[in-house]
């Protein structure tokens, strides 16, 4: 089953979150705190979670494999390092990573990201992008865990940019097209949440 190589799921939870004044990945959402509502929601779709975190000893109330990025305030690309370097570690040859700020996983993602990776043996990641714009969402993305050697020379020059990174890899990046209202919802403010939970009663 292809699928199985495909069912490791990391969540990016090291953040600063200083737009929203408090962690993200912390805050409660319906309930529970987004973080469990998110790796429940990937855990239910198959996958095994692991967070990525600054440090672990902020979650040790949850029972979830996690591992630290390592970088004082490094930013997502810190996390992504981390990621990848665990899964290449581990043997995983593609992994999924996603940021702790998104509402709700869609399953519709998972089948529509490992096609498109499927269907090119040459690329190294697939992400989600808007209809036919250029623009896309580094998050939730499929990426190859031997990213982490460019990962880390980028880290090196002094690189800590996102969008530098997927510049780096360009054209070998797969980007698969959704209407707006299938793409992922995420916040930074609590102005922005609070939309986004109105809009979710609303659905």
């Amino acid at each position: 089953d292809r699928m199985k190589r495909f069912d490791s799921a990391y969540v990016l939870a090291g953040g600063q979150s200083s737009r929203f004044g408090e962690n993200k990945a912390l805050v409660s959402v319906l309930g529970e705190p987004l973080i469990v509502r998110l790796a429940s929601q990937l855990a239910s779709d198959g996958f095994r979670v692991t967070l990525v975190v600054q440090n672990t000893s902020d979650y040790s109330q949850w029972v979830m494999p996690m591992i630290e990025d390592g970088v004082p305030h490094g930013g997502p690309l810190a996390g992504v390092l981390a990621a990848l370097r665990d899964a290449n570690r581990l043997g995983i040859q593609w992994c999924f990573i996603s940021s702790c700020d998104m509402l709700d996983w869609r399953r519709e993602w998972r089948p529509k990201l490992v096609s498109a990776v499927v269907s090119r043996p040459d690329s190294v990641a697939a992400v989600l992008s808007e209809g036919a714009s250029d623009e896309f969402q580094p998050f939730p993305g499929l990426y190859r865990s031997d990213l982490w050697r460019l990962v880390s020379e980028l880290w090196r020059d002094g690189v800590r940019s996102l969008r530098k990174f997927h510049q780096a890899i360009g054209a070998r990046v797969e980007k698969c097209r959704l209407e707006r209202d299938l793409l992922p919802k995420t916040f930074n403010t609590r102005e922005e949440l609070t939309r986004l939970l109105i809009e979710k009663e609303l659905d």
